[in-house]
């Protein structure tokens, strides 16, 4: 039967891979790939735990502006239509491309609209790539883990020790061989 020690070394453990895996759950590509006519905002809504890689690029000539906004930003454009009364994260306007990493303020949902900066139509590509694994699930799912090994591995190796064959005492080695440690010697011969 398992100690009350090993169980809970188990349990460490099945916490501290919980955490592995969910420390990944933020990770990941998508993207967005669309013609924008003039006027018009086009844009993805993504979840992320840490910063992210965003590359934009296009397909004709002309410039875009790029805006990364938080949850309530974007419920805001929903709402009225327009970036008015906004205060966007990211804005980048009038470029032809952007290739870089973007640091956002805490872990939430975000959208990245785009929008051609002249009277024309563009076409887009535009790939978001989550970052590192979040930290804060990361490190503790680690030392979890390993203190959860450890907890585990002590009461085992005890038990191995119990269950190996002793050496006789010496009181009894003496019995056996005399006072002098020597084996008693037959005087019938």
């Amino acid at each position: 039967m398992a100690s009350m020690q090993t169980r809970a070394g188990w349990l460490m453990i099945t916490l501290g891979i919980t955490l592995l895996l969910v420390s990944f759950l933020g990770a990941g590509n998508f993207g967005l790939h669309a013609s924008i006519n003039s006027g018009m905002y086009k844009g993805y809504l993504f979840r992320t735990t840490d910063d992210i890689y965003v590359r934009a690029e296009k397909d004709t000539n002309e410039s875009f502006s790029l805006y990364i906004l938080d949850s309530e930003d974007t419920l805001s454009v929903l709402e009225n239509g327009s970036l008015e009364q906004t205060n966007p994260v990211v804005m980048m306007e009038n470029i032809t491309h952007y290739t870089g990493r973007v640091e956002l303020p805490s872990p939430g949902v975000y959208t990245i609209l785009v929008t051609p900066s002249h009277n024309n139509t563009i076409s887009v590509n535009i790939d978001i790539q989550r970052t590192n694994p979040h930290m804060n699930a990361l490190i503790p799912g680690i030392l979890f883990v390993a203190g959860g090994a450890i907890f585990s591995y002590i009461p085992r190796r005890a038990d191995r020790i119990e269950e190996t064959p002793r050496v006789e005492s010496t009181e009894n080695t003496t019995k056996h061989c005399g006072k002098t440690g020597e084996p008693p010697v037959r005087r019938d011969a």
